[in-house]
Order: C-alpha cells, then structure tokens, then sequence
C-alpha cells in the first residue's frame, strides 16, 4: 500500500509552526516556509526559499542571518499596547516606560530599530557597561525614554552617565554595589550634578527556567536589604536621598511560570513601598527582565515555554503593582521592564542549505480490528485526541 503523500497541515503538523509562529510564520500552500505580515495577514507570505534563491542570485549565499524589522516594530507595540490595555482596565494611575537591553543584541540596525519603533512609546535603552553607554548615546532617545545604567561602574562610567544626564537625557544611575555609591557621589559632585539614582535590590524568590541563577539572593548583581538600607542612610547624611527615584529587581530571565512572576513583582513592591516609608522619593518601579518567549507552543511551564501569554503578563504585574500601592496608600510608580528577548527573538532567523537527509519508510498504518486486545484497541482510539497539552490525560486513560 503506497504511503500518502504529505500535505502542507502534515508539515505543520510535525513541526508545530502553527503552535509557536506566532501567526509570523506558516506553511504555504507549496509546501516552503512562509512569512507572514504581522499587521497585514492576509498579504502574500513571503516565501523563504524565494528570499534564498535571490540571495543567491547576487551572490549571497547560505547561511544568512535574516532579520525582519517589521516583526520587532510588531513586538514593540504589542508590549506596549498590553500594557496600556491593562492600566487602562484595571484604573493604574501610573504608566509604563519599557527599555530594551543592549546586551541582548548590540547590532547597529537592531538598536536603531529598536529606538525609532520605540520612541512613540517613550521606549528607552538598559547598558551595562561602557560600551554599551556610548552606543545608547548615539542615538536620539525620546526627552522622557529611561536610560538605565546597570552592571559595575567605575569613575568614567560614572562621568560619561552624568554628562549624558546633563545633555538631556534621562539617565539613571542604578547602584549595584555600597562601592559605586562613593564613586557616583564623587564624580558627581565634581562636575556639579544632581545624579538621578536608582539601586537595585536582590529579591529572594528564585525562578525556575535555564536561567534560575540569575534570580534569588545568591544572585551575581543588586544588593541585599542590610546593604541597601546602608546606602539609604548614606544619601540621607550626605543630603543625596531626595536623587533615589528608581528601584530595580530582576525577576529573572525567560521564567516559564506567570505564578512566580506575580510573586517576585509582589516582593519587589513590598521593597519598593517601605523604602518610600523610609523618605526616598522613588516613582520608577524596575522589574527587570523575565518576560519569555514560547519557543515550542507548548504553552506550559518549561524552560523552553511560557505557561501565560504577553496580556497575562502585563495584567499580573499591573495589577500586582496596583493592588500593593493602593494597600499602602502610596501613589503608582512608573513601571519599567527590561524585555530584551520578546522584543527580538522572532525577528532573526538562521537560512542554511540542507546538504544531506536522511530518509526512513514511512511504517503502514494498520486499523485495528474487533478482534484486538481491548488495551490495543484503547490506544488507538487515544491517538485520535493525543495533543501535547493532554499528554498526562491520555496516559492516565492509557494506564
């Protein structure tokens, strides 16, 4: 009996493409990869294997890193627009101001996408080190865009946020160590400038995910309660507490589970409230990173899933952020979030030539018959709902 041949619903269904695309990529009827418009979908798909052949045509030949920029200023006014839908739904009085990491991507063209899709959105840049800071600096961020000074930070770290404060823009200082406090303070009052201060606060809840280490209190960077609480007396004596405006907690990176990104954004208030108790004049509430992306489709709490979607995401924390502010009588900060990965993963893709396959024969489907062991039977008939998101039924019904 010859075996059918496969249909384009074969390939998605073997692959998942329709799962984890995203609505950005899909089979064509020819059976190639397709990408789609993502606010035009029912435009013509771009056929991958066309862009190949005219690349090769001019000589460019595979592998090519491919970036779509209509898919980042796609992902940019979805976190955007979630989190406006979500203060708007929930009555926030506060607002939302991302910034995108430069680590995550230092690509001329991706940052400069990145700013000009942005900027309707006050979106800002995080760096980290030196480098990074004069890359954010080479570009004309929004008058109200955050830019975000973390990592370790010596004197001309230090002097080049300051200078970049003092030609307008909205540069923040966010002390990772007691250390950097006496470096920021002294450059600072060298060049005769009120710094905009943020410190960044080691939360003890631990995520899961690849990247679980760079949460928690054993965490590389930030700084623990007793330390902070050390700087705030510092600024206080030295007559700098009123330049404390941001807090910053890193929930994580790519955390697979909504439940613990709602419980280290409740700590992360629970900081953010009692330091305004202690009289630091803080209106910008950093969350970091932690938004994932569903690699697979699986929409479960993996390491390569996400167990919530991007409106999820942003009605949990606003409304965690809300209900924390609200209890203790204090006016809603700006939230700030570092989403790096969402807003540049599906962007880029890697094209190769396919220089060899291996192929295997297709087994022929044998039907059960009324003469079957009862448990054969069963499994057959399971196979007809078996998803990935019923694995656990279907093996219950199995059992």
């Amino acid at each position: 009996m010859p075996t059918p041949e496969a249909t384009p619903y074969d390939a998605d269904a073997l692959y998942g493409i329709s799962r984890w695309g995203d609505g950005l990529v899909r089979v064509l009827d020819n059976g190639h990869i397709g990408l789609v418009h993502p606010t035009r979908p029912d435009d013509v798909a771009v056929d991958l294997l066309s862009v190949l052949e005219e690349l090769d045509e001019r000589g460019i030949t595979a592998p090519v890193l491919l970036r779509v920029s209509d898919f980042i200023a796609h992902r940019i006014e979805q976190l955007n627009h979630a989190f406006a839908d979500a203060i708007a739904e929930l009555g926030y009085k506060g607002h939302y101001q991302g910034v995108f990491p430069v680590k995550v991507n230092q690509q001329a063209q991706v940052i400069d996408r990145i700013v000009n899709y942005g900027r309707p959105f006050n979106f800002g840049l995080e760096v980290g080190s030196k480098a990074e800071l004069l890359i954010a600096l080479s570009h004309e961020l929004g008058k109200e865009a955050a830019l975000i000074c973390n990592g370790v930070k010596d004197s001309e770290f230090v002097h080049l946020a300051l200078m970049s404060q003092r030609l307008g823009f909205n540069t923040f200082l966010v002390l990772e160590s007691p250390r950097e406090l006496d470096v920021v303070l002294t450059v600072a009052e060298e060049l005769g400038i009120r710094p905009n201060l943020g410190v960044r606060i080691k939360l003890t809840h631990e995520v899961s995910g690849n990247w679980a280490a760079s949460s928690g209190d054993r965490s590389t960077f930030g700084m623990t309660t007793a330390q902070v609480m050390d700087v705030v007396e510092s600024l206080r004596a030295r007559g700098y507490l009123d330049c404390l405006r941001l807090q910053h907690s890193h929930l994580g990176s790519q955390v697979p589970n909504i439940i613990e990104i709602r419980k280290s954004s409740q700590e992360a208030c629970r900081f953010f409230t009692e330091l305004c108790k202690e009289g630091a004049p803080l209106t910008y509430l950093d969350l970091g990173g932690g938004l994932g992306v569903d690699y697979t489709g699986e929409h479960r709490a993996n390491e390569n899933s996400t167990n919530y979607t991007l409106s999820e995401y942003c009605n949990n924390i606003v409304e965690t952020v809300k209900y924390t502010f609200d209890e203790a009588k204090l006016p809603h900060p700006t939230i700030i979030t570092e989403s790096g990965r969402a807003c540049v993963a599906q962007s880029s893709m890697l094209l190769f030539n396919v220089l060899e396959a291996t192929h295997y024969d297709s087994t022929m489907r044998i039907d059960p018959t009324d003469d079957d062991h009862p448990i054969l039977q069963n499994m057959f008939a399971i196979e007809a709902y078996l998803t990935p998101e019923r694995v656990h039924e279907c093996w219950n019904d199995l059992v």
